[in-house]
């Protein structure tokens, strides 16, 4: 399924977006500050925020109201500094992309874009 990303125009938060049919739109609704989301082509591979070094990603999220109870085991596994989850959209949130990695591995997710020998 194609991956999209979208950097809000007003907030600046990015925003993957995961569609069935390609050619995805040139814009979208933020869902943090509901104001207007640019197509972001440049990080459509990275999606994530530029200035922290953070990666966002749906696809290892979680539903809104199950993202406590996802921060709590992400204590109890000890991955709580390489992942976090947002409390209001459930996306999971990795420090970095060395993160990311160790901490899909320990929830037993695999991330296919990354070729590992």
């Amino acid at each position: 399924m194609p991956i999209y990303c979208y950097v809000c125009d007003s907030c600046g938060h990015p925003t993957e977006v995961f569609r069935h049919v390609p050619g995805a739109p040139q814009h979208q609704q933020c869902d943090y500050c509901g104001k207007r989301a640019r197509r972001d082509y440049a990080r459509e591979s990275r999606c994530g925020n530029a200035d922290t070094g953070e990666l966002v990603s749906v696809a290892a999220g979680v539903m809104p109201e199950q993202a406590a109870e996802a921060n709590r085991e992400a204590a109890r596994r000890g991955i709580s500094d390489l992942v976090r989850f947002d409390h209001r959209t459930g996306d999971a949130i990795f420090r970095n992309r060395d993160a990311k990695l160790r901490a899909l591995r320990c929830m037993r997710l695999y991330d296919k874009d990354e070729v590992r020998g």
